[in-house]
């Protein structure tokens, strides 16, 4: 049966996985055919608080058109920048206005750049234009200077500076040289990078003259900041002391970034680790289903193995449970059930009428005895009152059987205690596993910490991989959930081995050639059971078989050989009375001679009755014939 809910989960993790899978496809280093692989950063500090900035970027281009490699500078720092240049590939590029730079770069064969305020904010670009002719390989170069860059307090000074900003663009093999005015940096001075996420920083202390700052990949950041620290106050006699901050203040706030970036490194990795535990223990609790559940061992034993039951089952114990554990809607399979059991007790009559739809016949309205029996003969004549024939196909049945409620059928209070103590409730069939129950809840408990997590770090990268696998845990689970059988009771599991057993019996087609003719009129009160099992198809063929046998019996001659066709359009005509005919024949027989038998009454060619009795000859004599 399919579940509409699952329908729509895998729709989403579909859409999920695709997702996932194209983005570990994409390069975030590229766009457009960009590919940025190193920046070198030289960073010289004056002793009248100004520095002078060289940042060089090397990168692949790729594409099929002109492009622009571009510093984003905000509108704070713009107005202290001055004598800003520009080269690419070595070769001064001219200073134009971005539009006309761009358009130059898509069809003059030059070098141009820009520096220009950006229409959407206060942010300053520098723009290197390039053409499409030029694809491959490029440096890029920008230098300007910075006035005010340095900040004098009583006992330090300090510089802090945002290197770049890209809007597209990572950042690879970052170095960073710092040089002082006059004089070797002594223990006293610190440099500091900074990433636009606190889980990724950089940090040297101490060096030469020349210190080298050096950083990890920083593919995934946009935003790099470096800061110097130093007492070296001496190095900046021009620069008037600005006050209110003090070397201490600087470095214990470097400290407390540091301490709580480690923490953020720290609830990253827990993270990761609890994505990890999803999905191991996932797969670890869907593997060990079949382990920890294991199924509880039936006490029933098969009763049917080599005997037709001369008296008929109990279709409560056995055909209900069977529409129970397999159809999944307890009411209506209760109301099925009832059905079959008004039929076999001769309340009603179950008729086939063609190969799509069956008729409800009234026999006894007097038969029905329960309360909850009388509610379902009601339910299939009260809409044809004074009828005692319906006509239903047997899809309309089963929709209605599958839609039918506890709480819209009409019962009685004391009826609905009937139902509910007949053995349909699922607790009296279903295990009440509270381990397997709680399962689908493991996937939720451990995605709450690591959205908390993700909450206080800001979201990590690893935030896409941990849907992705919140996806995947709960699609085990579900499918693991809908696939598996729920553990059964040893009542239960005794229901479900009298099930089996009956289908069977009633598939074992080799017992109908044991059984003597005078045993198959038995089959007219179980073909019920072999319908709603699927297998009265096989039944019906068989019994034709069978009873194309009996010429080998000497019970009728081959003058009868339409006799296995009539037979077969009666049981087109009504499955309920399979074995009406050849069932009246045989008790009324009058042995091997005589004038109102059976099939063999009155001799081969004379005689008695007909195919149901009655006067007049048979094949040769008076009235008689076949109904």
């Amino acid at each position: 049966m399919r579940r509409p809910e699952l329908i729509v989960l895998g729709v989403f993790a579909t859409i999920m996985v695709v997702i996932f899978v194209f983005s570990l496809t994409q390069d975030d280093s590229q766009n457009n055919g960009f590919d940025h692989y190193k920046t070198d950063v030289h960073i010289n500090l004056h002793n009248d608080g100004s520095a002078t900035i060289s940042e060089t970027y090397d990168f692949r281009w790729s594409g099929e058109d002109s492009g622009e490699m571009y510093r984003t500078i905000s509108d704070d720092e713009a107005g202290r920048i001055s004598s800003v240049t520009c080269t690419i590939d070595g070769v001064p590029a001219a200073l134009v206005p971005y539009d006309a730079g761009k358009n130059a770069a898509s069809s003059a064969p030059l070098y141009s750049y820009g520096w220009n305020q950006t229409a959407y904010s206060n942010d300053w670009e520098i723009n290197a234009f390039y053409q499409r002719a030029y694809s491959g390989e490029h440096t890029v170069t920008f230098q300007y200077n910075v006035s005010n860059a340095v900040t004098k307090y009583s006992d330090c000074i300090e510089f802090y500076y945002k290197v770049f900003e890209y809007f597209s663009n990572d950042l690879k093999d970052l170095t960073v040289t710092v040089n002082m005015p006059t004089g070797s940096l002594q223990n006293e001075t610190y440099i500091f990078g900074h990433g636009d996420s606190q889980s990724n920083r950089c940090e040297f202390i101490g060096g030469t003259a020349n210190s080298i700052f050096v950083s990890p990949d920083l593919a995934a950041y946009s935003l790099f900041e470096i800061r110097v620290v130093s007492k070296q106050t001496s190095l900046y006699p021009q620069i008037p002391t600005s006050g209110g901050r003090t070397f201490d203040s600087i470095m214990a706030e470097e400290k407390n970034f540091r301490d709580t970036t480690d923490l953020h490194i720290l609830l990253a990795n827990i993270q990761l680790v609890l994505i990890i535990m999803l999905l191991l223990g996932t797969i670890l609790l869907v593997l060990l289903r079949f382990k920890f559940f294991k199924r509880n061992k039936p006490t029933f034993n098969h009763p049917y193995t080599r005997e037709i039951p001369s008296v008929k089952p109990n279709i409560e114990a056995e055909f209900g449970s069977y529409y129970k554990l397999f159809k999944g809607n307890n009411f209506g399979n209760k109301i099925a059930a009832t059905i079959l059991n008004l039929a076999l007790n001769k309340a009603i009559a179950i008729e086939k009428v063609g190969d799509k739809e069956i008729a409800f016949v009234s026999l006894n309205e007097n038969a029905p005895v329960s309360g909850f029996e009388r509610g379902v003969y009601s339910m299939l004549f009260s809409t044809v009152r004074g009828k005692e024939e319906v006509r239903i196909t047997l899809t309309q049945l089963k929709k209605d059987l599958a839609s039918r409620r506890s709480d819209n059928f009409n019962l009685s209070y004391t009826d609905r205690n009937e139902f509910a103590a007949g053995g349909y409730v699922d607790s009296n069939l279903e295990e009440q596993s509270r381990k397997w129950n709680k399962v689908p809840m493991i996937p939720l408990v451990l995605a709450v910490p690591i959205i908390a997590v993700a909450i206080y770090t800001g979201f990590s990268d690893y935030i896409p991989y941990f849907f992705g696998a919140l996806v995947v845990s709960f699609l085990l689970v579900g499918v693991t959930s809908e696939r598996t059988p729920k553990p059964l009771t040893v009542a239960g599991e005794d229901e479900y081995a009298k099930a089996k057993a009956l289908k069977k019996f009633y598939t074992d087609m080799t017992l109908m050639k044991e059984r003597r003719a005078m045993e198959l009129p038995l089959w007219e009160q179980h073909l019920v059971y072999a319908t709603a099992l699927g297998v009265a198809d096989k039944v019906i063929k068989e019994l034709d078989v069978r009873f194309a046998e009996l010429k080998d019996l000497g019970l009728y001659t081959p003058a009868f050989t339409y006799l296995p066709v009539m037979y077969s359009a009666g049981l087109v005509h009504s499955m309920n009375s399979i074995s009406r005919a050849p069932y009246a024949a045989f008790v009324r027989s009058a042995g091997p001679g005589g004038s109102g038998g059976g099939y063999n009454s009155g001799g081969r060619m004379g005689g008695g009755g007909g195919f149901s009795g009655g006067g007049g000859g048979g094949f040769g004599g008076g009235g008689g014939g076949h109904r």
